[in-house]
């Protein structure tokens, strides 16, 4: 939970920084604590920071897999960070242009740009970005930077990204994910930096940008600390808060349990409904699909439950898989909402506490075999076209 609530409060903290929406330090206390939900934001910040802390997810697997980042894994971070922002300006002769942000594409335009005291940050040029970044992504994946301690890799990542510019907008939020990967890697900590740090943070930014890089070297590590004792600090002050925030965590759990106790059989039913239906002879014959479910307590995480899967053999050689996905995480839906997801179809379906209890609400019965209906309808016309290709 604590782990959590730092990802979230870096993240909503980053877009902040980006001007994106006006920032509450409040807030990002109480998403550190555990008792504020990111959806809770406000309808301005909460996609942005669900997309932020997403981008933050990407560099905690990173780190776990000690993979160095590349170009590529760049680009991703830029489209999940920056997923909510669909413009961005472009200033041109007749004045200022919204133009549409492509993410994960780097810029197309010069993105030059003023500081608060009128001072000129000037960005690579367009054409030599991807050459840049491509020294860049050499240097963080080099033996010598990995010898580094994190601190100084998170230094050099805050500063080489900004430095560059590469994308349209949301370099900040770039950097301050790629930043994240080292420290989360060697202490589990994302780079943060509070709202009353801004000031900190610009000056450091710009020092380093004059070859001075000690400055930047010393705020990461301040913040690592900072961000450690700040966690603390909101946790003890939470009191009872937290104490019922965490309830009602385990009670999502509870929920998410006991729908991964339905799934199969009623994809069972779903499956012996598809296979009576006389219309559906076009489509690929499921009888020999199976429903695969994990070993029982079998869980992917805490807030995940390992998925029941539909396989469908073709032709011997090719199966085609209906993955259903389970998560309670407090992070994905509103509060005491757990989500189901047919992956292949993309279908969707909300559940709450009153949906599973014993006996089984019969309203939701009949919506959990409709979401599995369309589900293993969709499986089948998968299988059909992969039959054809084979």
């Amino acid at each position: 939970m604590v782990h959590q609530g730092m990802l979230l409060a870096a993240a909503y903290r980053s877009g902040a920084l980006a001007g994106l929406y006006d920032g509450d330090e409040d807030v990002a206390s109480g998403l550190l604590a555990g008792v504020v939900r990111a959806g809770s934001c406000g309808a301005v910040a909460a996609p942005h920071v669900l997309a932020v802390h997403d981008a933050l997810v990407l560099a905690r697997d990173a780190a776990a897999a000690g993979v160095p980042a590349t170009e590529t894994w760049i680009r991703q971070v830029h489209a999940v960070a920056c997923a909510p922002q669909v413009t961005h300006p472009v200033p041109g002769i007749h004045g200022v242009h919204d133009h549409v942000l492509g993410h994960g594409d780097y810029k197309h335009h010069p993105n030059d740009a003023s500081t608060a005291t009128g001072d000129r940050l000037v960005f690579a040029p367009v054409d030599l970005v991807a050459s840049e970044m491509a020294a860049l992504a050499a240097a963080v994946g080099s033996e010598a930077f990995g010898a580094l301690d994190a601190v100084s890799r998170a230094a050099y990542s805050l500063h080489a990204v900004t430095h560059v510019g590469p994308f349209a907008a949301g370099n900040g939020r770039v950097a301050r994910v790629l930043a994240s990967v080292p420290l989360l890697g060697g202490a589990g900590i994302p780079f943060d930096v509070p709202l009353p740090c801004a000031g900190a943070y610009s000056v450091a930014l710009a020092a380093a940008g004059r070859g001075e890089p000690s400055l930047l070297v010393a705020l990461v590590t301040q913040r690592c600390a900072g961000l450690v004792d700040e966690a603390a600090r909101a946790r003890s002050e939470a009191g009872t808060a937290t104490g019922v925030a965490v309830r009602q965590w385990e009670r999502r759990v509870l929920t998410a349990r006991r729908l991964h106790e339905l799934l199969a059989p009623a994809a069972e039913a779903a499956l012996a409904r598809h296979r009576r239906r006389a219309d559906l002879g076009w489509m690929a014959n499921l009888a020999a699909a199976e429903v695969v479910a994990p070993p029982a307590g079998d869980e992917a995480s805490r807030f995940d439950a390992a998925p029941v899967t539909i396989d469908v053999p073709i032709s011997g050689r090719t199966v085609v898989r209906e993955v259903l996905a389970l998560t309670a995480h407090p992070v994905a839906g509103p509060d005491d909402v757990v989500l189901l997801r047919a992956v292949g179809a993309e279908f969707d379906l909300a559940v709450r506490e009153g949906d599973v209890a014993r006996p089984v609400a019969a309203g939701f019965a009949g919506r959990l075999a409709a979401l599995l209906d369309r589900a293993v309808t969709a499986l089948a016309v998968r299988a059909a076209v992969a039959e054809d290709d084979d």
